[in-house]
Protein backbone atom coordinates (compact mmCIF):
# COMPACT_ATOMS: atom_id res chain seq x y z
CA UNK A 1 0.00 0.00 0.00
CA UNK A 2 1.14 3.51 -0.97
CA UNK A 3 -0.51 6.30 0.16
CA UNK A 4 -3.80 4.17 0.55
CA UNK A 5 -3.71 2.59 -2.90
CA UNK A 6 -2.80 -0.58 -3.34
CA UNK A 7 0.76 -1.13 -5.44
CA UNK A 8 1.51 -4.28 -7.12
CA UNK A 9 0.38 -7.19 -8.98
CA UNK A 10 -3.12 -7.58 -10.06
CA UNK A 11 -3.86 -10.05 -7.53
CA UNK A 12 -2.90 -7.90 -4.56
CA UNK A 13 -4.87 -4.90 -5.85
CA UNK A 14 -8.06 -7.27 -6.27
CA UNK A 15 -7.31 -8.60 -3.01
CA UNK A 16 -7.20 -5.36 -1.50
CA UNK A 17 -10.31 -4.18 -2.92
CA UNK A 18 -12.28 -7.20 -2.03
CA UNK A 19 -11.01 -7.02 1.30
CA UNK A 20 -13.02 -2.91 1.46
CA UNK A 21 -15.58 -4.52 -0.27
CA UNK A 22 -16.09 -7.24 2.43
CA UNK A 23 -15.79 -4.69 5.34
CA UNK A 24 -19.01 -2.93 3.69
CA UNK A 25 -21.14 -6.04 2.91
CA UNK A 26 -20.42 -6.81 6.44
CA UNK A 27 -21.74 -3.84 7.70
CA UNK A 28 -24.97 -4.00 5.18
CA UNK A 29 -25.32 -7.29 6.84
CA UNK A 30 -25.72 -6.00 9.88
CA UNK A 31 -28.06 -3.18 9.22
CA UNK A 32 -30.46 -5.00 7.73
CA UNK A 33 -30.34 -7.52 10.77
CA UNK A 34 -31.19 -3.95 12.33
CA UNK A 35 -34.17 -3.55 10.09
CA UNK A 36 -36.18 -6.57 9.93
CA UNK A 37 -39.32 -4.66 8.89
CA UNK A 38 -37.64 -3.36 5.38
CA UNK A 39 -39.22 0.15 6.47
CA UNK A 40 -35.51 2.04 5.87
CA UNK A 41 -34.51 -0.13 2.81
CA UNK A 42 -34.87 2.58 -0.03
CA UNK A 43 -32.56 5.01 2.16
CA UNK A 44 -30.06 3.19 4.07
CA UNK A 45 -28.73 1.58 1.19
CA UNK A 46 -28.26 5.06 -0.04
CA UNK A 47 -26.74 6.47 3.01
CA UNK A 48 -24.27 3.47 3.50
CA UNK A 49 -23.04 3.44 0.32
CA UNK A 50 -21.77 7.08 0.08
CA UNK A 51 -20.55 6.75 3.47
CA UNK A 52 -19.52 3.68 5.42
CA UNK A 53 -19.10 1.23 2.76
CA UNK A 54 -15.60 2.32 1.78
CA UNK A 55 -17.19 4.30 -1.37
CA UNK A 56 -14.48 6.84 -0.24
CA UNK A 57 -11.54 4.55 0.05
CA UNK A 58 -12.67 3.06 -3.71
CA UNK A 59 -12.89 6.63 -4.90
CA UNK A 60 -9.26 6.86 -3.89
CA UNK A 61 -8.30 3.37 -5.47
CA UNK A 62 -10.20 4.74 -8.78
CA UNK A 63 -7.76 7.42 -8.72
CA UNK A 64 -4.96 5.98 -8.38
CA UNK A 65 -5.03 2.22 -9.77
CA UNK A 66 -5.70 0.85 -13.65
CA UNK A 67 -9.39 0.13 -14.02
CA UNK A 68 -8.92 -3.16 -15.74
CA UNK A 69 -6.98 -4.63 -12.54
CA UNK A 70 -10.14 -3.87 -10.43
CA UNK A 71 -13.11 -3.61 -12.78
CA UNK A 72 -14.54 -7.36 -12.22
CA UNK A 73 -14.20 -6.30 -8.24
CA UNK A 74 -16.16 -2.83 -8.48
CA UNK A 75 -18.92 -4.69 -10.45
CA UNK A 76 -19.13 -6.76 -7.07
CA UNK A 77 -19.22 -3.38 -4.95
CA UNK A 78 -22.07 -1.77 -7.30
CA UNK A 79 -24.28 -5.30 -6.41
CA UNK A 80 -24.37 -4.45 -2.53
CA UNK A 81 -28.04 -3.85 -1.86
Amino acid sequence: MVLGAPVGTTTYTQKAVDDIIDRGEATMEQIHDLNPTGLLDTIIPYILHCTCLGHARLNHILRLTPPKQIAPKLRRFDGLT
